[in-house]
């Protein structure tokens, strides 16, 4: 109740378009990252009183959120909640606490200082042991000697509807045939089931045998193999619990192909730093260390150790 009390104080809106803009783009998107075209990126998504949201804001949400809590691509309510809620959690509610205090509190300020204090000690060892030993050649080097490792395979995307019955499928199949498209149409259909969609996109990898999707839709990824993007299928008629038995339009969407992910793609810098890192542990521990002794011996007159306190804290052990 509070958190809708602020959306609407900040008059938080979503922009429509920019919305069905995003969904439609969800439709290939790769663990649940919509591919957003860099030249998209600036476009507005969401506004409120203090700013504004972009697509390029929405995809670094994304990246700071596992996978498993990120909304389906291609479910306007699911997204929607999603821009809300990051956007109250991660710029609406901090500025409220700043304008009413609340950072002073003793026991926030307290909170604060302590997370402060260990980013900035955790830049400094990026910044003394880290940098110097990872250089922008070194990790390059790295990228480039382990390209496999950024291979995304082929991928095929496609869409699909379920219906319960032959005659809702030719229904849809019709109205497909006519131009509408497949999301829309579904709308007006009710839930397959608790279980499982009345819409839904879908994407396999050409790598992997039909069998390893799962016996009841190897039967779906069979028939988009055979399709091109655009074109329609089935209904294939698949059996689901309780000896219930559902009706599957697909249509084919598109074909990735296989390729090597950018060297700034961001899950790369990520993966390859970590790699890295892990690779010179060694010697940034080593480096880490020296520039500590450095410190010690540089405030070691102005420290000043007692001999007695350490005893007594001992006692306690």
């Amino acid at each position: 109740e509070y958190l809708a009390e602020e959306r609407d104080r900040f008059e938080f809106t979503v922009d429509p378009e920019s919305l069905a803009f995003l969904l439609d783009e969800g439709r290939l998107a790769v663990y649940r990252v919509p591919p957003i075209e860099t030249a998209d990126q600036p476009r507005i998504l969401a506004r409120h009183r203090e700013g504004e949201i972009s697509l390029g804001d929405y995809l670094e949400m994304l990246r700071d959120t596992s996978m498993k809590d990120r909304p389906r691509a291609v479910d306007s309510t699911a997204v929607a909640q999603y821009i809300e809620q990051e956007t109250m959690q991660r710029v609406i509610l901090p500025i409220v606490a700043e304008r009413k205090g609340w950072h002073q509190d003793e026991d926030v300020a307290a909170y604060l200082d302590e997370k402060r204090n260990q980013a900035m000690v955790e830049m400094l060892r990026r910044t003394i042991a880290e940098d110097p030993h990872l250089t922008e050649d070194v990790r390059h080097v790295y990228y480039e000697n382990h390209q496999p490792d950024f291979l995304e395979p082929e991928r095929v995307f496609f869409e699909g509807g379920l219906v319960e019955s032959t005659r809702e499928a030719e229904q849809v199949l019709e109205r497909l045939r006519q131009g509408e498209r497949l999301p829309g149409i579904m709308k007006a259909y009710p839930a397959f089931s608790e279980q499982w969609r009345t819409y839904d996109v879908f994407h396999f990898t050409t790598s992997r045998s039909d069998v390893s999707h799962g016996a009841r839709w190897a039967k779906a990824v069979e028939l988009v193999r055979k399709l091109q993007p655009g074109e329609i299928g089935g209904p294939l008629e698949l059996p689901f619990e309780d000896d219930a038995m559902g009706y599957l339009i697909v249509q084919a969407l598109a074909v990735l192909p296989a390729r090597v992910l950018d060297y700034d793609d961001p899950l790369v810098q990520d993966t390859v730093r970590r790699q890295t890192r892990d690779e010179h542990r060694k010697e940034i521990t080593g480096s880490f260390y020296s520039y500590l002794e450095d410190l010690r011996q540089q405030y070691a007159t102005s420290v000043v150790v007692y001999d007695n306190v350490l005893t007594m804290v001992g006692q306690y052990r």
